[in-house]
């Protein structure tokens, strides 16, 4: 019994380093470009120089669509923070069908077909927003939903 439980305890410890040392990490904007709308490339280190929230989503993901309009209000209120949102895996009709059925602006959206931010940042779902200071670097990652509390702790930060 105890040979099995430190066997056990060896193989997961011997797998989490292994892992360990594969989960990519990127402290600060990768140098990956994405599409505009319109198809236009966009540098993500192009986006240095203000604090940037970069929100990954999905138009066919739940949790997204609530925290959306969120973000959106925040966008507007936070004038100091740019703020873009990077679609995963879907096409440009995709997503801007989806803007023009709910009202939402064109302008901060972003897409990503082959989902290298999430691959950059070691993303295992979606959403995800990660917050850069103004010389890119990450600041914070939040995976999953975020609530307005949360968002405003973390915009302070930003702005400071």
């Amino acid at each position: 019994m105890w040979r099995l439980l430190w066997l056990l305890l060896g193989v997961a410890l011997v797998l989490g380093l292994f892992l360990r040392g594969r989960a990519p990490s990127t402290p600060t904007l990768p140098p990956l470009t994405l599409l505009d709308l319109e198809g236009r490339p966009v540098d993500l280190r192009g986006l240095k120089g203000q604090p940037l929230v970069l929100n990954v989503w999905a138009t066919w993901c739940p949790p997204c669509q609530r925290e959306l309009p969120l973000l959106l209000r925040a966008e507007a209120t936070h004038t100091r923070i740019r703020f873009r949102f990077a679609s995963q895996g879907e096409d440009g009709r995709t997503v801007r069908a989806y803007l023009v059925a709910r009202g939402f602006p064109e302008g901060p959206f972003l897409l990503d077909p082959e989902a290298k931010v999430s691959q950059a940042f070691g993303l295992a779902g979606i959403p995800a927003t990660l917050f850069f200071d103004r010389e890119g670097r990450l600041l914070a990652r939040h995976l999953g939903e975020i609530t307005e509390p949360l968002l405003e702790g973390y915009l302070r930060v930003l702005s400071d």
